[in-house]
């Protein structure tokens, strides 16, 4: 049985495997807040054995090294991926002395937490703190507010994972040793509604 891994990993060489190029989406979305003027920013990280949200993490985490800016483990929030993950991240940020003028969620889900969240206690997103999510999932375009978010290319994905797959048949069936690939898909930020420039104090 053949198997190509999608967006997920296992080790080097023994499986292949397709996936964004997660740790450049981190750097993309912290790159943007930093150009917004934001210094604190809060990270909504995932499982810890999850690679693709912890190599999100490291691009966050070392572009804010990039630029001078200190790292602070009290910004980072462990979720699960949930929408439960987001509105307890915001609820933890809220009860911070120094709160974070924006929020870079690991995945939409949780970042739709933080917009509920947010929303039901009349905080402005982005007047009150920018918010970005990470996979751009179509149906959450039909929110009220469209939310900026690093966009995998679903379509790169797919078709690259069917021509290894189309190509570990052809090796098969020649009797050929099989070779292992692993494809990196570039992301991209989608601006949508949810981040602002920071302007030195928070409204709320």
């Amino acid at each position: 049985t053949e198997t190509v891994l999608l967006d997920r990993h296992f080790q080097e060489g023994l499986i292949s495997e397709v996936t964004s190029d997660n740790y450049l989406g981190g750097c993309q979305a912290t790159e943007y807040l930093i150009q917004m003027n934001h210094r604190n920013i809060g990270f909504v990280a995932g499982p810890r054995d999850w690679a693709s949200a912890e190599d999100r993490f490291r691009g966050y985490r070392d572009t804010l090294g990039k630029h001078g800016i200190t790292y602070r483990a009290d910004l980072v929030y462990r979720g699960d991926l949930r929408f439960e993950s987001g509105i307890g991240a915001l609820e933890y940020y809220l009860s911070l002395t120094d709160w974070p003028s924006a929020i870079f969620c690991a995945n939409d889900q949780m970042a739709f937490g933080v917009l509920t969240k947010a929303n039901s206690m009349n905080i402005s997103i982005p007047g009150d703190i920018s918010l970005i999510g990470f996979d751009d999932i179509p149906l959450y375009s039909l929110y009220t507010t469209r939310l900026t978010a690093v966009q995998q290319n679903i379509d790169a994905l797919c078709s690259s994972s069917f021509g290894i797959m189309m190509e570990k048949l052809r090796q098969d069936q020649d009797q050929n040793q099989l070779s292992m690939k692993r494809v990196v898909i570039p992301t991209k930020l989608k601006i949508g509604e949810t981040c602002g420039k920071y302007g030195g104090v928070n409204h709320y």
